[in-house]
């Protein structure tokens, strides 16, 4: 019976996820972070590569220039904040040493650091709120890559892409909607969603809000918001950061 508890308490968790934007003024306790760091590196990594690096960003005054560079939100000033990053320069470090040629680089080494950090990040994320703490991912960390890589020093081969923020909950957020499952889940190819089911997802996901209750939006305020995600002009600013940090990272396929 515990074993079914368990499982379920886990599925409950998964799906009651919510990003917190406001923490307590409360520190976590170093068992706290260790459980969680312990548990974001078993994640599943590319051929046992571990293509991610996991950066503790614990001085004060560098959490205030992040908060500059990645937009002044006030989030980024709370909690522990963990920053992901693709790391190839490991695996070159480690080739030196054993006199091998290491193959893995270019759009593949990118692609599946990629997927090494994210799953790395989605596990500490999940460890987090099983116990009860809060958590929000960083976009604007890849979105502003040069200027955090400038920041925190980085050396080559080492390319932050996103942040988490996890802490005691100071907010009590309505689970925030997602597009229906039946425009995701594909069976043996892919199927484009038609113009009444798009208008179908928007009317799901369009009163979104950041606070602790949904938005009231009539279908065109839904369609004018989501025009809003489509056409954000960060998409442009941060990829040309994050072409630029692919070349001073030495990153560039």
């Amino acid at each position: 019976m515990s074993c079914v508890t368990s499982v379920e308490e886990t599925i409950q968790t998964i799906r009651k996820h919510r990003s917190i934007r406001r923490f307590a003024r409360r520190e976590l306790p170093a068992e706290v972070k260790l459980t969680l760091l312990e548990c974001a590196i078993r994640a599943p990594t590319t051929a046992m590569g571990h293509f991610y690096s996991i950066i503790e960003v614990v001085d004060r005054s560098l959490r205030s220039r992040l908060y500059r560079i990645c937009g002044g939100q006030e989030t980024l000033l709370q909690g522990t904040m963990f920053i992901f990053s693709l790391d190839l320069r490991r695996s070159s470090l480690w080739a030196v040493h054993l006199g091998v040629e290491r193959m893995i680089d270019g759009f593949t080494g990118l692609i599946f650091a990629t997927v090494d950090a994210a799953l790395a990040a989605q596990n500490l994320s999940l460890a987090a709120e099983s116990l009860g703490l809060g958590t929000v991912f960083i976009g604007t960390v890849g979105h502003n890559a040069l200027e955090v890589s400038e920041l925190l020093d980085l050396p080559s081969e080492v390319l932050p892409v996103i942040g988490l923020i996890v802490g005691y909950p100071a907010e009590d957020p309505a689970i925030r909607p997602r597009i229906p499952l039946a425009y995701l889940h594909h069976v043996d190819s892919y199927r484009d969603t038609q113009p009444a089911e798009i208008e179908a997802a928007i009317s799901a996901i369009g009163n979104w809000s950041a606070g602790e209750v949904p938005a009231k939006r009539d279908q065109a305020q839904r369609r004018a918001f989501v025009r809003t995600i489509l056409g954000g002009r960060w998409w442009v600013d941060g990829e040309e950061s994050l072409r630029r940090a692919l070349v001073r990272q030495g990153m560039s396929p």
